[in-house]
């Protein structure tokens, strides 16, 4: 199912890359350079094993396993390579103003032996990606959840403006104060209940995303019901954060205590009208199940 779909995204990306550039004072080229670095990620995955291109393509990038969190380079240094090829694509993703930070998310579905067998298991990826110093995107985390199979095949949906690139610099330094404050106060409301928790940092519905383990993802009124159904409480532990040139996105990363088996939690951030708002999240295990 995915490589017939992923086809047409290649080349939907290789018409954004060769067109004629023109004078663009937004984050589109940026954005279509982060998806184009996921695509040509996942398309290097569908021909190879996962010990392979997440070695090659993560190898920076924290990923948690084990109840730890290690970097790409860490965890598949060692592994012996393993039948099975795990597909992927992207649907859906957000940058900020300033080009420099994002984040792309889809479903993920892996085939035991090769890419002709029937998938066994399924779920939905996010990787954040920064830009490095050679200006290059680089992976920075790689999670996701797992669920059951979706119904029918879910649609891309790229955006058709973009925000004007930030041009100005920012106190970046002051801002990512705010940012931990913001999650040092969701972390103290979450361990009353996750509903109080939610309620007062939810972003603009339409870009609203939580995936929680072995539930398809929640999205824009599906989000914000799911909190409304979520009094149990939570821990969070932070491990690290990050925030865009321009201030206005940034995430938080680090563990989730609230069950006997450890999980993690990453938020990502936006910063609207002076306040940092959640706009996705993916957490494992599920504090509800």
């Amino acid at each position: 199912m995915f490589l017939p779909l992923l086809i047409p995204l290649l080349g939907l990306l290789t018409g954004w890359l060769t067109a004629t550039p023109k004078p663009d004072k937004t984050v589109k080229t940026d954005f279509q350079q982060m998806v184009a670095a996921e695509v040509t990620f996942a398309a290097y995955g569908s021909q190879h094993s996962v010990q392979d291109a997440f070695g090659k393509f993560l190898s920076r990038a924290w990923m948690f396993s084990e109840g730890q969190f290690q970097t790409g380079a860490t965890l598949y240094a060692n592994q012996p390579e393993k039948p099975g090829r795990l597909l992927w694509r992207p649907i859906h993703a957000g940058i900020a103003a300033s080009g420099d930070l994002g984040f792309t998310t889809g479903p993920w579905e892996f085939h035991p032996v090769s890419t002709d067998d029937k998938p066994v298991a399924f779920g939905d990826f996010v990787t954040l990606w920064q830009k490095n110093s050679a200006g290059d995107w680089e992976a920075i985390y790689d999670g996701g959840v797992s669920h059951a199979a979706y119904v029918k095949p879910t649609k891309a949906v790229w955006p058709t403006n973009y925000p004007a690139k930030l041009q100005t610099s920012t106190d970046t330094a002051r801002l990512r104060q705010t940012l931990l404050a913001t999650e040092a106060a969701f972390a103290q409301r979450a361990r009353l209940s996750l509903r109080q928790a939610y309620k007062p940092v939810l972003g603009a519905t339409e870009d609203l995303r939580l995936l929680r383990e072995g539930q398809l993802p929640y999205i824009g009124n599906g989000a914000r019901a799911l909190i409304e159904t979520s009094p149990r409480p939570a821990q969070f532990s932070l491990l690290r954060s990050g925030i865009s040139a321009a201030g206005d996105l940034g995430y938080t990363l680090g563990y989730q205590e609230s069950t006997p088996k450890r999980g993690f939690y990453l938020h990502v951030w936006r910063l609207t009208d002076a306040k940092w708002l959640l706009i996705l999240e993916v957490l494992s295990p599920n504090p509800a199940g």
